[in-house]
């Protein structure tokens, strides 16, 4: 193991053993050495002011030329044993940089996002599960038959996969009350000749545009790369 991969696993590692009630400082980026997410994460514990965090992001910025923007915080494991990171940064791109991240970290499936202003938790948002995708997927191109869920809105893209249907028409119908003005499509999803087929239950205009930009900005999931080129059924 090179000393970039030791170093992505120490990570992973302090994730994992950080006890309830401790805190870890945190540094990711959703492309880093070899074009790969990195995290970097320092138990508090042990550095308290934040100089082996400083430290540890100098040398990863000798290492690679060139990083995506990284997201700083402060990750918490509460008394539940839940994950939370709090930052003064962008939720929306320290969002997509975890889910990314999952991929190499499991466990950063169910983070809590906290945006902290002036003292104050201004916003809240939750990580896309992209382990739960990639798995539903996996089971797709093996034969089962599948769901899926487009949702939209402010921008940001979501997508749910599944081979059960209720779990598709429940979500759906939460989205529809929590944000009304959001564009939902969800419908059948199947792999056929080699191609990912979408049958949504109404037509629309640019759904597989919408699906395959998100997977391809979820492509370190290899099996969530298929959508890229899906096919939507009018």
């Amino acid at each position: 193991m090179n000393a970039i991969r030791k170093r992505q696993q120490s990570a992973i590692d302090t994730i994992r053993d950080l006890a309830p009630g401790s805190s870890a400082w945190i540094w990711m980026t959703a492309q880093g050495p070899e074009g790969l997410p990195f995290l970097v994460v320092v138990p508090q514990s042990v550095d308290s002011s934040g100089e082996t965090l400083v430290r540890r992001v100098r040398w990863i910025a000798k290492t690679c030329e060139t990083l995506a923007a990284p997201v700083k915080g402060v990750l918490r494991r509460l008394a539940s044993g839940a994950l939370t990171l709090v930052t003064s940064g962008d939720l929306e791109l320290a969002a997509w940089t975890l889910a990314v991240a999952q991929a190499d970290a499991p466990g950063l499936e169910d983070v809590v996002l906290v945006r902290a202003r002036g003292g104050s938790f201004v916003e809240t948002r939750r990580v896309e599960n992209l382990s739960a995708q990639s798995g539903a997927m996996r089971q797709i191109l093996a034969g089962e038959k599948g769901w899926f869920l487009v949702t939209q809105a402010g921008g940001r893209t979501e997508v749910r996969l599944d081979t059960e249907r209720g779990p598709i028409k429940s979500r759906a119908q939460a989205v529809l009350e929590e944000t009304p003005d959001a564009v939902r499509v969800y419908g059948q999803l199947r792999y056929a000749n080699g191609r990912v087929e979408l049958r949504p239950s109404k037509s629309h205009d640019g759904l597989a545009e919408m699906i395959g930009q998100w997977s391809q900005k979820n492509r370190a999931w290899p099996d969530l790369r298929p959508l890229q080129t899906a096919h939507a059924q009018r």
